[in-house]
């Protein structure tokens, strides 16, 4: 028997196994994949047995413990081997407004800070804003740079380039990837009703 324990989190893909065999294994309750058959291997003779497996979600460094059983030698284990590392990107986010209080006729001036705090490229960022309720939307305010920016109309229902003071939401989206470290801000203003 080959017997293979997978990190919490990472599962095997049915169909990758090849080497000394290409069957796929029996996965047991313990998230260990465990290979069954009689294979002769010559004494000081290697053989191999690879496989592939879809990462956790959860960052962290991950290790990998593979053993073997047989009717004439002793279970023989390789310990903790194999390190991974799993990486993310990490978005955070932080919108500050200009004036903590306000009356009608007045405008605010809202700034987001975005950045990615991860250790990963963040490919795709898109922020989402909704308008305040008792406040419309002044067209021609935003200040921003690297963005492509959506308006919707209909509360985030659907999305088109013209803005107007009817806007509910808003969609920014980054034009390239965000790196680790990186950051950036944008603002807008809506005039209180």
């Amino acid at each position: 028997m080959i017997q293979d324990a997978l990190p919490a989190g990472f599962t095997y893909v049915p169909g990758s196994s090849s080497g000394l065999t290409s069957a796929d294994p029996i996965i047991n309750e313990n998230n260990q994949l465990q290979w069954f058959g009689a294979w002769t291997v010559a004494s000081n003779q290697q053989v191999t047995q690879t496989f592939r497996v879809n990462v956790g979600s959860s960052v962290g460094l991950y290790y990998n413990t593979a053993s073997t059983d047989g009717s004439d030698f002793e279970l023989t284990t390789t310990g903790p081997c194999a390190p991974v590392q799993v990486i993310a990107p990490h978005l955070a986010l932080a919108i500050t407004v200009d004036k903590a209080t306000t009356a009608p006729g007045d405008t605010l001036t809202y700034s987001v800070v975005y950045s990615n705090t991860g250790d990963d490229v963040a490919q795709t960022v898109i922020i989402l804003q909704s308008i305040p309720n008792y406040t419309s939307f002044a067209p021609g305010t935003i200040v921003s740079t690297g963005l492509s920016i959506l308006y919707s109309t209909d509360g985030g229902g659907s999305y088109s380039t013209t803005p107007s003071i009817d806007v509910t939401d808003m969609q920014f989206q980054l034009l390239a990837p965000l790196y680790p470290g990186g950051s950036g801000v944008f603002q807008y203003k809506v005039k209180v009703n």
